[in-house]
């Protein structure tokens, strides 16, 4: 699974339905919806009530269920419900439930990863040599 604060609601393959106790037709049945996720994705919209994440349940979870896609991505909709720790180095996310009276920010944060270099400059006292080595 993949976090994506930005996404409305919470993105699952259909391929992962039977661990889910749900059938092809219990999705099939579910309103259409249309989703830009790995580009232009259709799917199937269902509510769930046992999703367990790691020990932690969201309760009642709006979820689309996409059949062109092969990971799941927890949406806008975990965060508000969860205060999420995240340890990057070793891969783990701790969700801790929040009460639903508490004040939320926005959710407009990202998870892009960035590289910083560290250079240094040091005066010497010498010759400078031309050419290449």
């Amino acid at each position: 699974m993949v976090l994506d604060p930005d996404l409305s609601e919470t993105v699952l393959p259909t391929s992962w339905a039977d661990a889910l106790s749900l059938t092809s037709d219990d999705i099939r049945h579910e309103p259409i919806v249309t989703t830009r996720y790995v580009g232009i994705s259709v799917g199937h919209q269902s509510v769930l009530n046992g999703l367990d994440i790691g020990g932690y349940t969201p309760g009642s979870l709006n979820v689309l269920f996409q059949s062109d896609i092969s990971t799941a991505a927890l949406g806008g909709d975990v965060f508000r419900k969860a205060a999420v720790l995240l340890n990057r180095h070793a891969g783990q996310a701790f969700f801790l439930p929040e009460p639903d009276n508490t004040s939320r920010p926005t959710l407009h944060f990202h998870f892009d990863e960035n590289h910083a270099g560290h250079t240094a400059v040091t005066q010497r006292t010498g010759q400078i040599e031309a050419g290449v080595k």
